[in-house]
């Protein structure tokens, strides 16, 4: 089914709010919105019996129609579009036929009239967000993206009150899924975005953008997905677990459940809180376990916070005796670490766990299995659960993860997919309706018990041995094209980047506009090509100055922009100044602190963690976004020079991503080879062994004169 087959429409009012149509009738529950199908034909194909317009009372009085018994009166759309044409003709202040007619117009789909309508009220009502709101949402809906940009910049003054309310804020995200302009927005246009501040003021705004699409967008997400695992040669399988309330006849115990989560969702009951007070069943389930007490019980209902690290949302790093996160992830005891290949487990906190140990999993449970059983090849199973994020969210970190031929992708959805919505793909539905004979194997209503998860895990490796998952193939099928995954994509980059924002708001300490102006007052008069380099040097080599001196000769000025981040062995301070004398002989070259803004912490994280997460893939796109949009315009910048490192891989990564991004912004990249010495690539790594071993005579061949005198001075004794 394709996206515009599936989308919902934002046209109908209730009262005065616009009701949204989610995919999932659970979702759609708790945010309180019905669903309202509209048409996207013209209404010159429609019967006026097919839709009917409810009219509002002033209309009635005016022409005289008889309101039913709830005061009210309905007629075909042709009809409603003459009368309350007609009624705004003869009285252009008429607010409610102006709101009327523009419900009108987006029920049939006719969004350039409703537009035009919308215009037409807001000059006689300037400083009205409803008629603001209505203008965008259709802009959006068309799409116009470039219009609806300009319109929120000429109503920026009523634009907080818009973005202010959480309904508005839904249907403007909403529209651009719908309308696949999502896909379209340009990383370019997503940092001037009127929708951006709001979406990204805290991580709840941010999840509720990310839901909204998931919600549109669900099907085209877990396409991307499986096109991206497929390509790297690896095996995508979709799981659902069907919740305790779909599981038909219940057990007393899981009676007690359903109604807990039903009393939650009506506000009776604070269910986390219920849960934390260890209810009576919990002692039944768990009793069986010697280490089963109320501390047991407190520290595997919780354990680690989430956090944002380069736009994507992971585990902080945590320990204790029964949860532990390491690297992102939950650790999964027992899990190899020789291994021909990785069996992934994607999702929320049904994969993540919560409410049991660490052994008891369900990745580790998987884990149990593959000792237990020969499938010819030796697998290590990660469990890349993450609690409360969405689909988009989990997708997210999925695209940004090393998947090698042969390792497999077991993804558990949120949401029914319905068979054939993805090509190739073939949803598991996996239950536990009663009578079964397992005992009790449901926590709460969304999540397994230690028991359960036994289950589960049994349930799912078997569904990916029959799926011939563990076959590694080698032929690829032909991918489906972007335009399938096009809208999927741009909610993915769109969240990344709210994630992104967000971050570099909360956590830039001197922020991007004094940075700029550090910049303009270093800035160097240039009429020639201007280039730039960035480096670490920790400490800077000869192999260093003669990428440094490549560089200057090929270009006119050339800035050397300091890694300011301070993580490394030599501190920041020490660097910048051993750069500085180092490359005082070139007279077109100006040093510079990077600031907050290139290789940081902030914009590219896996620098610092190379060593530890070896399967994770380097992301550019925040660094490139702004060095191209904020730090090479300033110096006028068009060429940026990088050294090929051939044993990183995580720098290889950043280069190969700079290679494609930078020509975007009309940026020209020269990727330079490293020099040998001795048969040796020239590396500062090799620099700190040598000083570990007190090697002086070596560093001697290998850096610049002032790093040898600095290191002499402050080691020889050491």
């Amino acid at each position: 089914m394709s996206l515009r087959q599936r989308s919902r429409g934002l046209a109908g009012k209730v009262g005065n709010k616009l009701t949204i149509g989610f995919k999932s009738k659970a979702r759609s529950e708790r945010l309180k919105y019905q669903p309202e199908e509209t048409s996207k034909t013209p209404p010159r194909q429609e019967s006026s019996r097919q839709q009917t317009v409810t009219y509002p009372h002033k209309v009635l009085e005016r022409y005289g129609l008889q309101p039913n018994e709830n005061g009210t009166h309905s007629l075909g759309t042709r009809a409603a579009i003459q009368i309350l044409t007609s009624t705004i003709a003869n009285d252009p202040r008429d607010r409610e036929a102006q709101s009327k007619l523009i419900e009108v117009f987006k029920q049939l789909g006719r969004h350039t009239e409703a537009i035009g309508t919308a215009k037409k009220a807001l000059a006689h009502f300037p400083e009205s967000s409803e008629f603001v709101f209505e203008l965008l949402h259709c802009l959006l809906l068309l799409p116009d993206l470039d219009e609806a940009q300009r319109i929120a910049e000429e109503y920026e003054r009523v634009l907080p009150e818009i973005l202010s309310d959480s309904f508005r804020r839904k249907s403007l995200v909403a529209a651009l899924a719908i309308s696949g302009a999502i896909g379209r927005v340009s990383r370019g246009q997503l940092n001037k975005f009127f929708l951006v501040p709001s979406l990204s003021v805290n991580a709840a705004l941010t999840r509720e953008a990310a839901e909204t699409l998931e919600d549109y967008l669900y099907a085209e997400l877990l396409e991307l997905a499986k096109n991206y695992v497929e390509s790297q040669g690896g095996q995508f399988i979709l799981v659902h677990f069907d919740r305790l309330a779909q599981g038909g006849e219940k057990s007393e115990i899981e009676k007690q459940i359903v109604e807990a989560h039903l009393r939650s969702l009506t506000g009776e009951l604070d269910y986390k809180e219920w849960l934390m007070s260890c209810p009576d069943y919990i002692t039944q389930m768990y009793s069986e376990l010697p280490q089963f007490d109320n501390r047991y019980w407190n520290e595997i209902l919780f354990g680690p916070k989430n956090v944002v690290k380069n736009s994507r949302i992971t585990l902080k790093s945590y320990s204790s005796e029964y949860v532990n996160v390491k690297n992102g992830r939950r650790v999964t005891p027992n899990a190899p670490n020789k291994f021909d290949n990785r069996l992934f487990l994607f999702g929320t906190s049904d994969v993540f766990c919560t409410g049991v140990e660490d052994a008891h999993t369900l990745p580790s449970r998987v884990q149990e299995l593959f000792a237990q059983e020969d499938f010819g090849r030796i697998f290590r199973v990660e469990n890349c659960g993450i609690r409360g994020a969405s689909t988009t969210d989990i997708i997210l970190n999925l695209l940004a993860t090393t998947i090698e031929r042969g390792d497999v992708v077991v993804f558990v959805g949120t949401h029914r997919l319905d068979a054939g919505e993805v090509p190739g793909l073939s949803p598991q539905v996996i239950g536990f309706p009663r009578p079964h004979d397992l005992g009790e194997i449901y926590m709460d209503e969304n999540h397994f018990n230690w028991r359960g998860t036994k289950f589960a895990a049994r349930e799912i490796l078997s569904r990916v041995h029959a799926l011939g998952a563990f076959e590694v193939k080698d032929n690829l099928s032909e991918r489906p094209g972007h335009e399938r995954t096009e809208a999927a994509q741009g909610a993915v980059e769109l969240v990344k980047y709210l994630h992104y924002y967000r971050t570099a708001t909360k956590t830039e300490c001197g922020n991007l506009e004094s940075y700029e102006e550090y910049l303009r007052e270093n800035a160097v008069d240039c009429e020639g090509t201007v280039g730039s380099v960035a480096v670490n040097c920790n400490p800077i080599t000869l192999g260093h100055l003669h990428l440094l001196e490549y560089a200057a000769r090929s270009v006119d000025q050339l800035y050397v922009f300091v890694i300011e981040e301070d993580k490394s062995f030599f501190s920041f301070a020490d660097r910048l100044e051993l750069v500085t004398q180092s490359v005082a002989h070139l007279k077109n070259v100006k040093v510079l602190k990077g600031g907050r803004f290139i290789c940081t912490e902030l914009t590219y994280p896996e620098y610092y963690t190379k060593e530890t997460e070896n399967d994770a893939k380097a992301d550019a796109a925040e660094e490139a976004s702004y060095f191209c949009e904020y730090i090479a315009p300033v110096l006028g910048i068009k060429t940026c020079f990088l050294g090929n490192e051939p044993h990183c891989m995580i720098t290889r990564q950043y280069n190969d991503q700079m290679a494609e991004i930078l020509p975007t912004y009309g940026i020209k990249l020269d990727v330079i080879e490293r020099i040998s010495i001795d048969d040796r690539i020239v590396s500062a790594s090799y620099v700190r062994k040598l000083l570990k071993e007190k090697d002086f005579e070596g560093i001697r061949k290998i850096v610049p004169k002032p790093v040898y005198d600095f290191l002499i001075d402050t080691y020889m004794h050491c």
